[in-house]
């Protein structure tokens, strides 16, 4: 109004670009896991995500789209940015088998996944299965089976494990060749007892025998074959696992003679003599054979030693042993009739090692018995006496 003009003044606005922001991460995740979204800013100094939580980087458990805004140090804001997350369903991993998962030495059975998938990894106890990348395994040891199933989405599952038990198989024992049968003469004689073990205890026992004929089911059978036989065992063990047959030979000698092969063939001092069965227990007393000279009788081998002391005796009397090799001996005391009264010892005796067996014959009455000592190479007989006041 006074016709005066001011001096110009003059002011300078910046303009701020707005941050930039990306993210990155998966598109999809398998159900079940976390994926992780992470925005990419290099002017941001905050992050808001959709659901209000900060930081740069979002666990995503679920489907859906996710967004995030950065602010950069001018307090400017980003355009909001998005990515959408995908879940895709697990495989069914699970694990049929062909027949039982408890099964025998030599036996097998196969395991199979029952969903197809992109890749399979089988595992046991020890770690992952040399070759173990198809459907199906084909296992025969002991141990847990499971296989990790992995579909074309990428996404895998563990099936559960599946228990494997695989059993041993028994060993069977025949025995060692028991001693020879002498046909034809009394039951102490004609008889022989087989021996069978197994490395399992508690297993059940099957003999057959060849000729065929015989079978038992008794772990030690008596056998009175009328030739040579072999007999043939199995066992089985508790777990129902079957060895493989284990054999032993019976040598027969048949001493039959006589018109009505009613006497009895016995070598005397390197002759053939048949006499009457009631007379055959003296001539073994006095160190004659039973059988044939010729026939390949089973004999005392002078190297092994029998002593019996006392003898006569009264009560007892000691059977003193020793064996030029390793047996496995019957030591029988029987009357001059043939007739088993006890046996004092069954089992191994080692070669060079002396024995002592003690035989009471306080029960018995008095009179003349026999000590007999046999095994597959040996039989010797020996004259006892014994006397009662």
């Amino acid at each position: 109004v006074n016709g005066c003009t001011s001096a110009t003044a003059s002011a300078t606005v910046a303009v701020n670009a707005l941050p930039t922001v990306t993210i990155s991460g998966p598109s999809a995740i398998c159900s079940g896991t976390t994926g992780t979204l992470t925005a990419n800013s290099s002017t941001a100094t905050s992050y808001l995500w959709s659901d209000n939580s900060t930081g740069s980087s979002f666990a995503v458990t679920g489907a859906g789209t996710y967004k995030v805004t950065v602010k950069d140090a001018n307090g400017c804001i980003s355009t909001t940015v998005s990515a959408t997350v995908a879940v895709n369903a697990l495989p069914v991993a699970s694990v049929t088998q062909s027949g039982a998962t408890t099964l025998c030495a030599g036996s097998s059975v196969a395991l199979t996944a029952t969903e197809s998938g992109d890749s399979y990894s089988w595992y046991n106890q020890n770690g992952p299965l040399l070759g173990g990348s198809n459907q199906s395994i084909v296992v025969s040891t002991s141990g847990t089976y499971h296989v990790i199933l992995t579909n074309v989405k990428g996404c895998s599952a563990t099936s559960i494990g599946i228990l494997v038990k695989v059993n041993p198989l028994p060993v069977a024992s025949a025995g060692a060749s028991p001693s020879t049968v002498y046909y034809g003469y009394t039951t102490a004689y004609n008889t022989s007892t087989l021996s069978g073990s197994s490395s399992i205890s508690s297993s059940t026992y099957s003999w057959t025998s060849s000729p065929s004929g015989f079978t038992s089911s008794a772990q030690n059978p008596t056998v009175t074959p009328s030739a040579a036989t072999t007999y043939y065992l199995t066992v089985t063990s508790p777990a129902g696992c079957v060895s493989s047959k284990a054999s032993v030979a019976v040598k027969v000698i048949d001493v039959r003679c006589g018109n009505k092969n009613d006497k009895i063939t016995v070598c005397h001092n390197g002759h053939d003599i048949c006499i009457d069965v009631n007379a055959v227990a003296t001539h073994l007393s006095n160190g004659d054979t039973l059988g044939s000279c010729g026939s390949g009788t089973v004999v005392e081998n002078p190297a092994d030693e029998i002593n019996i002391y006392p003898n006569p005796f009264f009560a007892t009397t000691s059977i003193r042993l020793s064996f030029v090799q390793d047996e496995q001996v019957t030591i029988d005391v029987i009357s001059i009739e043939g007739k088993t009264i006890k046996t004092v010892y069954t089992g191994n005796v080692m070669a060079g090692s002396p024995y002592i067996f003690t035989f009471d014959g306080s029960p018995y009455r008095s009179g003349v018995y026999l000590v007999r000592v046999m095994s597959s190479q040996t039989m010797m007989v020996r004259r006892i006496e014994l006397m009662k006041n």
